[in-house]
């Protein structure tokens, strides 16, 4: 059945939320960012500073401040909520690690050391934390970790083909053909399905609980040569950011190509549903063309978070822009 609404649009001017670099003054490391699921909170991870600030979504001032104590290496590199157990998930170095306000922020326990390196956690609406390990993989409320079930790829056709043209075209097919997910940028949705936003392959997938096959979500057009596919063309951006809202929306935002826009490298969203077709909104309004997007999320209500480099390395802003009411 052919789709004919679209997924979630936003206004396409972006609100100035929070000028980080006057709250927070850092030079170069990397943002993250996360929503509360049902409270007007913003949680923005300073990996350079080893802190988690914690932001009202309604007045945009800092509210809480978490500093994880040393020592670490890296941390927090990664940042969730997990409503389920009414705990912050952060990632510090290998280790997860989860805090609650009572009323200042606590460690729960000593955390769970990870056995592959990790660098991005997301928590679905049962409090699974999922990994993007190597295989992924979530961990379970009791410690244990169940691999995504992503079905195998098709059998890789030979590289060196010798001048066998027909060899060279089954090898540009399964090429442009085969994504292989579980290397792909992946969050987990509230309902514990995962979006994935593979970059290398500009496409969009579904897998939702129970599956192992992964529904394509994006728009990609076959490139023939000889009536065989040898290229999949898509308006993804190569470098973007991806998150999903607790209202079931998927998003990717990045910078649009040139093919789209006179104005290329300009940020766009992407907007995704297991049951719509997808839209685009080009996003405008910003102090300065951004010189880097560092993270994305949402909020209860809906509204999307951009932090972005304005100048490098040392001036970065948070924007959002609202959602378009059905």
């Amino acid at each position: 059945m052919a789709q004919t609404d679209s997924a979630c649009t936003f206004h396409p001017t972006v609100q100035l939320f929070l000028t980080l670099t006057d709250v927070a003054p850092v030079s170069g490391g990397t943002v993250a960012l996360a929503g509360h699921p049902s409270k007007p909170h913003l949680f923005v991870s300073v990996l350079e500073l080893g802190k988690v600030l914690v932001v009202s979504t309604e007045t945009s001032e800092i509210v809480s401040d978490l500093e994880v104590p040393e020592p670490f290496d890296e941390g927090p590199k990664g940042v969730a909520f997990d409503e389920a157990g009414d705990c912050l998930v952060l990632l510090v170095d290998d280790r997860i690690t989860r805090w609650r306000e009572q009323p200042l922020w606590t460690e729960l326990g000593s955390g769970q050391e990870l056995s592959a390196d990790c660098e991005c956690v997301s928590v679905d609406g049962r409090g699974r934390i999922l990994l993007d390990l190597s295989p992924p993989g979530w961990l379970l409320p009791g410690g244990t970790i169940e691999p995504v079930p992503f079905e195998a790829l098709p059998e890789e056709p030979p590289k060196d083909v010798d001048g066998d043209l027909d060899a060279v075209y089954k090898r540009q097919t399964w090429e442009a053909t085969t994504t292989d997910l579980s290397n792909a940028l992946m969050v987990a949705c509230k309902d514990g399905a995962i979006f994935v936003y593979a970059r290398d392959t500009k496409s969009t997938h579904y897998l939702v609980p129970g599956e192992a096959h992964a529904r394509e979500l994006s728009v990609r057009r076959p490139r023939l040569s000889r009536g065989i596919v040898v290229h999949m063309e898509s308006h993804l951006p190569e470098e973007g950011c991806c998150c999903t809202s607790p209202h079931g929306g998927m998003f990717v935002v990045g910078p649009l190509g040139d093919e789209d826009t006179d104005d290329d490298g300009a940020l766009a969203v992407w907007s995704f549903s297991p049951d719509k077709a997808p839209s685009i909104t080009r996003l405008t309004g910003f102090r300065s063309r951004p010189a880097q997007l560092d993270a994305v999320a949402t909020d209860a209500a809906g509204m999307l978070y951009l932090c972005v480099v304005e100048q490098w390395p040392d001036r970065r802003a948070i924007y959002r822009v609202a959602p378009v009411e059905a």
